[in-house]
């Protein structure tokens, strides 16, 4: 989910201000504001939608893994349907501006849904999952413009949508595996070896103190 979330964001990366300058013949003044205010949509969303996530989940109105999958699915299937609607908007440039910023709005929920579901499903780990994440997170980034310069060698709207096609194929896979196979519930292997620890942290102890008692699982043990 993590690579096909970083695919429709390149692909909005690059097509923003190329279809504002050269298929709607914006000025270049113009077309950089208005790319301007797609990304500060983003940063605008992100805190706002992790407070709604965190208050729907604390309050318990939804389950945290039913909730990463519906703000995974708005963050990564909303901008790629937006950026195809932008395609097939002809030469209406108000409508096309406000699709390119609604999409670019709706990445904001992706980071409240896949992006923070590693701490969940495995908080002891999340810094090596995440680094894993980030690894193969690249690849899209090494075969996006192949594949778009290979689609798309002319540059003409027609080729564009063709290509917008392909992006909204590739999360839409991407989404329905994160939907199949995605939990928020914290995996077996996260407390992987520390029952074997509190162990011998308790057969070492004195005998004659407290330390022999047995330490409740999966509790950190206190330094004395």
């Amino acid at each position: 989910m993590h690579m096909g979330h970083l695919w429709i964001w390149q692909a909005m990366f690059k097509n923003v201000h190329f279809f504002l300058r050269y298929v709607l013949y914006l000025e270049f003044h113009t077309a950089a504001a208005l790319s301007a205010i797609a990304y500060m949509s983003t940063t605008c969303l992100t805190p706002l939608s992790g407070f709604v996530a965190d208050y729907l989940t604390n309050r318990g109105y939804v389950q945290s893994t039913t909730l990463r999958k519906l703000y995974t699915t708005f963050g990564d299937m909303g901008p790629a349907v937006f950026l195809l609607a932008a395609a097939y908007s002809g030469c209406h440039r108000i409508m096309a501006v406000c699709f390119f910023i609604i999409g670019m709005a709706l990445t904001s929920f992706y980071f409240s849904g896949t992006r923070i579901n590693t701490l969940e499903f495995a908080p002891n780990f999340s810094g090596t999952v995440m680094g894993f994440m980030n690894t193969f997170n690249f690849i899209p980034v090494l075969i996006l413009p192949k594949v778009a310069a290979s689609v798309s060698s002319k540059k003409s709207l027609t080729e564009k949508r063709m290509m917008f096609w392909i992006d909204l194929g590739i999360i839409a896979w991407a989404n329905l595996v994160y939907s199949i196979f995605g939990s928020g519930d914290v995996q077996s292997w996260n407390y992987e070896g520390e029952e074997e620890e509190l162990y011998e942290a308790s057969s070492s102890a004195p005998s004659t103190s407290r330390y022999n008692q047995v330490l409740p699982q999966h509790q950190p043990r206190n330094k004395v």
